[in-house]
């Protein structure tokens, strides 16, 4: 029986049983071409013979395979096309995609395709954190652009992840889980799960504190916060030297890993980058347990960057907001000269200066490019 799916505007016939054998290749900026999946595109995957070309894509998306269908209730017998990216940019063209294809987009952001799909590390070692090949159970409190982002890497990646705000389920993004995670009531998120990360602002860090308490000791909890006293108001330990990190552990009643703080939401949504990538961008990772520093660093590679040891705790200023280290996108090469030159006096005033530059700059229903924010950012810092 010979079933359709809609490839943007044009109905494609499809046998089911074919289903894992069709794919998509963007080639160049001509566009979208339908191919074979597992096909050996190269540099050129045909451009006479192929079908539904889709203008405005770049060779940045090496291959889009159909990896499944979701069938449309509102038309039966039509599917839509789930797709699995495979891009050493995953995110730059994830929009752009979704509106072309009218597809839900399974985003990849570390896959190699002349690896034959395994994800590898520098070393040419497949790059997993999977204990004995099993997933792991990922708790997400908060649905920013942090949050959301993280729900869609890791649950790519492999893992269990669950993703709760405070407002409730329903109000978490569809595209959040996109590519697995799921959403849950915030009493639940902390449930059954091995690692535990709090991504909201770090004035609502002892709002959480309750659910981080009742986890088991061997959970993992990483923190992704920042302090900013506009936003967050004026904390007085922060204000007087506190390490953010230890104050938000002290609040928690918990030991922590801190990583994925020191990155613009915007980075991390587009510039995830293939392990070994010259130019990957390497995210720092302060903890003082050496289980939560193993499991943050795995993590951080399986969502697309480069981990760096950062030290302790103690040492975690280094990577606070006003730093070098900080939203400036920095590779493993420079991020340990831009650590060791932090200047824990400096970087309160360097936070405010950007953040009232910001402020006088754009008002707040404009859109603040990511590039431009890293290029002011590393002039200040």
């Amino acid at each position: 029986m010979t079933e359709k799916f809609y490839l943007g505007r044009h109905p494609v016939p499809l046998l089911n049983e074919e289903l894992p054998e069709l794919g998509i290749c963007v080639a160049d900026h001509n566009g979208l071409w339908l191919i074979q999946a597992g096909q050996d595109v190269g540099d050129d995957p045909g451009r006479d013979t192929g079908i539904n070309q889709t203008p405005n894509l770049t060779h940045s998306v090496h291959k889009v395979v159909v990896v499944d269908a979701i069938p449309i209730l509102e038309a039966p017998g039509i599917y839509q096309p789930l797709l699995l990216v495979i891009t050493k940019h995953a995110g730059r063209y994830a929009r752009r995609l979704r509106e072309f294809t009218n597809a839900h987009v399974f985003l990849h952001p570390a896959i190699d395709i002349h690896t034959n799909g395994k994800v590898q590390n520098g070393e040419g070692r497949p790059l997993s954190t999977k204990r004995n090949g099993l997933p792991m159970k990922i708790g997400i409190i908060g649905s920013g652009m942090i949050g959301t982002t993280l729900a869609q890497r890791l649950a790519t990646a492999g893992h269990e992840v669950k993703i709760a705000n405070s407002r409730g389920p329903e109000t978490i993004e569809p595209t959040t889980l996109s590519t697995g995670a799921r959403a849950v009531h915030v009493s639940d998120v902390a449930a059954d799960v091995e690692v535990l990360i709090t991504s909201v602002p770090l004035s609502r860090v002892p709002d959480v504190a309750p659910l981080v308490r009742e986890t088991p000791n061997e959970t993992v909890i990483i923190d992704t916060s920042n302090y900013y006293p506009v936003r967050d108001g004026a904390i007085s330990e922060l204000d007087d030297g506190q390490v953010e990190s230890l104050w938000v552990a002290e609040r928690l009643g918990r030991p922590i890993a801190k990583a994925w703080n020191a990155i613009t939401a915007q980075s991390f949504a587009d510039k995830a980058a293939a392990s070994g990538a010259a130019d990957r961008i390497a995210i720092p990772v302060a903890a003082d347990d050496d289980k939560a520093k193993k499991t943050a660093m795995a993590l951080v590679e399986d969502t697309g960057f480069d981990a760096f040891d950062a030290g302790s705790l103690a040492d975690s200023w280094r990577q606070q907001p006003g730093t070098p280290a900080y939203c400036t996108d920095l590779t493993t090469t420079e991020l340990p000269d831009a650590l060791a030159a932090a200047d824990a006096k400096r970087s309160p005033r360097r936070r405010d200066l950007v953040f009232a530059a910001l402020t006088e700059r754009f008002g707040p229903e404009d859109e603040v490019s990511g590039d431009w924010l890293v290029r002011l950012n590393r002039a200040v810092y």
